[in-house]
């Protein structure tokens, strides 16, 4: 266990600002403020009318646009908006035709219409999947830290862990503490244990939590979704089917909408509270005062 003061780590730190449980609530508690942060700014931006300029929309055009965003597909959308007759459309698409009713429309109004309402999808599209790749990091972030947190303090979190170096890094490490951190960084980027969010997830079950059943099953589809967005063009792939089973199919598009990632915010939260409490249990059950009321009792 760490007993000194040395090191970049604990630069700045006095007496009664050192110790893994002030860590972990640091660590929490940065986790907490940004993906608070991340749930109000997403919710703010969707909820937001001035993300497009309807106000030059007239009333039955933006009836319309809003009939086509709470009607029609993506894929619906995206192919009425080819379309250049609204005659052909409401011919071609039955459910068009009936969104249409009781509208005044005209060839302008449809090209309105119809031009808004496919920028207003692919707009949610491009923005559900900043939100979750963001959100992915925010917790990839947390667990490395809990990790680190946990290495520097105690050896036998990573003490059978292989790293890769050079003499030149070495050379430049002053003291014990930053040798230590050193490592543990060089770990956290290397160790086939803690290479993304479901492998550190799983480490720290198996190792602090393995009496505990945890479902961490949205989780798993939080980064299955964020890997096939960032290298497969937002469509699931065979390795998506491994891991997802009837819940992907191969090539098919990644459908994300706000109660999605309000879902995959709520579990990113609860694995993270779960976790920092199992954490603090393990290391300082022993030291946990009694309520008051079983003290008071016991003097009694």
């Amino acid at each position: 266990m760490w007993n000194g003061y040395e090191g970049k780590y604990f630069e700045g730190r006095d007496f009664y600002d050192w110790g893994l449980d002030l860590d972990l609530q640091e660590i929490h508690g940065k986790f907490k403020n940004e993906i608070e942060t991340l749930a109000i700014y997403s919710s703010s931006i969707i909820k937001s009318n001035n993300i497009l300029p309807i106000d030059i929309l007239n009333k039955n055009e933006k009836e319309l646009l809003e009939r086509m965003i709470h009607n029609l597909t993506k894929r619906e959308i995206s192919d009425i908006y080819n379309i250049y007759d609204y005659k052909i459309a409401k011919k071609q698409y039955p459910k068009f035709k009936e969104i249409t009713k009781g509208l005044r429309l005209n060839e302008f109004s449809f090209m309105q219409a119809k031009t808004f309402s496919n920028m207003r999808v692919n707009f949610n599209n491009i923005h559900y999947k900043m939100i979750l790749t963001h959100l992915c990091t925010i917790l990839d972030e947390c667990l490395s830290g809990f990790i680190k947190a946990i290495a520097m303090y105690y050896n036998g979190i990573v003490e059978n862990i292989n790293i890769r170096t050079n003499i030149t890094d070495i050379e430049k490490i002053e003291n014990r503490t930053d040798m230590r951190e050193y490592f543990i960084d060089n770990a956290l980027k290397y160790e086939k244990n803690f290479s993304g969010v479901i492998e550190k997830t799983k480490f720290l079950l198996n190792k602090y939590c393995s009496d505990k059943k945890y479902d961490y099953s949205k989780i798993l589809c939080l980064k299955v979704e964020r890997d096939c967005i960032i290298h497969r063009n937002g469509k699931y792939d065979k390795k998506a089917m491994q891991l997802l089973g009837k819940l992907a199919k191969e090539n098919e598009e990644i459908i994300l909408n706000d109660k999605k990632i309000r879902t995959y915010i709520s579990e990113s939260i609860k694995l993270i509270d779960f976790l920092e409490e199992e954490l603090n249990d393990y290391y300082f059950k022993d030291f946990k005062v009694p309520p008051l009321k079983s003290t008071l009792s016991e003097l009694e």
